[in-house]
């Protein structure tokens, strides 16, 4: 008799009539648990029924048979073959799971049987795994899969989709621009830009979380927006320069993302691939236009300037010792003016002078009246 009664309570485990009422989940937690590797869960249901009507209680872990039961109001059986690891029952309605891992995750059913009705209540428990994340960007994009670092150029458009995998409970997804969310919490996201401008440029983060209790997974990316160059320079150190002298020609910075390449051109030839040209001995025909352009992938842009040569010669003087005479070197079209040597005297009538020597007046180099040291006359303002 009382193994026939036993056989029909242990089918019950199999073929349950629910009716509300005599058992619910913990009142604190709900029927969801969530905990991390290694804790230990405390489940305790509800019972609304006192334990010495209860005819029989069990326990079951997913579709398997109950790993434990207790008949009428007696002791603990446990079947452990069908639980998913260590655990306890204390009475009335207590389980507790031991040290759990991924193995414990699921759902527990506790089944109460009393006065001919049957009452389950299922919780599920869920074993925390932190999300990982997969983005897919498409668009006019380049990634550096490193550091996830996206280029769009401005105008054109880009996609990014997010999901969270691997997650326990399964995650959600969100995304961030600056720190701020924009859009809503889902299970995948889609993050949209549509002719992109330099106002669409910042750190979006895809911020996947399972759960309250699991750390966020996120992944940072910089849109930066391609500009063409603009605000392109160049200069001369010095200008004007002397024959004979070094200049250095300069490519100003210029504005424009990815940073531009620079050449140097001269009178429409280049002369360089360096933003930096220097000639160490200048000549007459390195005179005169210079054009520095910048440029990257999506424009360039240049600007023009003139380099000034001035005159490095040797002025040879005819023997003449008290001969008034004027050497003038002119290298553009300017006003006669006079010029003084050594405070107004020359110290010889023959030999080589050289501009070193020569006081210079703009671009025009005048010798006039040249007296030697012996001689009382001064220069005559550049009459003959």
């Amino acid at each position: 008799m009382t193994s026939s009664v036993f056989a029909v309570l242990f089918g019950l485990n199999f073929v349950l009539f629910p009716c509300e009422g005599q058992v619910s989940p913990p009142p604190s937690s709900g029927d969801t648990f969530v905990v991390l590797p290694g804790e230990d869960v405390t489940i305790t249901w509800t019972l609304h029924v006192g334990a010495p009507n209860i005819g029989f209680r069990s326990w079951t872990f997913l579709a398997k048979s109950s790993f434990a039961h207790i008949l009428n109001d007696g002791d603990v059986v446990n079947t452990t073959q069908n639980s998913p690891g260590p655990f306890t029952i204390t009475k009335p309605s207590t389980l507790i799971l031991k040290n759990v891992n991924i193995q414990y995750n699921g759902t527990y059913t506790f089944v109460v049987v009393s006065g001919g009705k049957t009452t389950s209540s299922p919780v599920h428990v869920f074993v925390a795994v932190k999300p990982t994340e997969t983005i897919n960007c498409r668009g006019f994009v380049t990634v550096d899969e490193g550091c996830k670092d996206f280029t769009v150029d401005e105008g054109k458009d880009f996609t990014c989709v997010c999901r969270g995998e691997n997650g326990n409970p399964p995650a959600s997804v969100t995304w961030y621009k600056d720190g701020v969310q924009i859009g809503t919490t889902e299970k995948e996201q889609t993050l949209t830009r549509s002719n992109v401008t330099g106002t669409d440029s910042g750190t979006y983060k895809c911020v996947a979380q399972s759960h309250t209790l699991t750390e966020e997974k996120s992944v940072v990316i910089v849109v930066k927006v391609y500009t063409r160059p603009n605000v392109t320079g160049i200069t001369f150190v010095p200008n004007p320069v002397e024959i004979g002298k070094a200049v250095t020609i300069t490519c100003d910075e210029s504005e424009g993302v990815p940073e531009p390449s620079y050449t140097i051109h001269h009178n429409g030839k280049q002369v360089s691939s360096e933003k930096t040209f220097t000639i160490s001995e200048v000549k007459q025909s390195d005179e005169q236009p210079y054009t520095c352009v910048a440029q990257n992938r999506l424009g360039r842009d240049s600007s023009t300037d003139n380099l000034i040569v001035v005159g490095h010669k040797y002025l040879e003087m005819e023997q003449a010792k008290w001969e008034k005479v004027r050497v003038c070197l002119a290298i553009k079209s300017q006003p006669w003016c006079p010029t003084l040597i050594n405070d107004g005297y020359v110290e010889a009538v023959k030999g080589e002078i050289e501009d070193e020597q020569i006081n210079r007046c703009d671009e025009i180099i005048i010798i006039s009246n040249y007296p030697t040291k012996n001689d009382e006359h001064m220069v005559s303002n550049g009459s003959k």
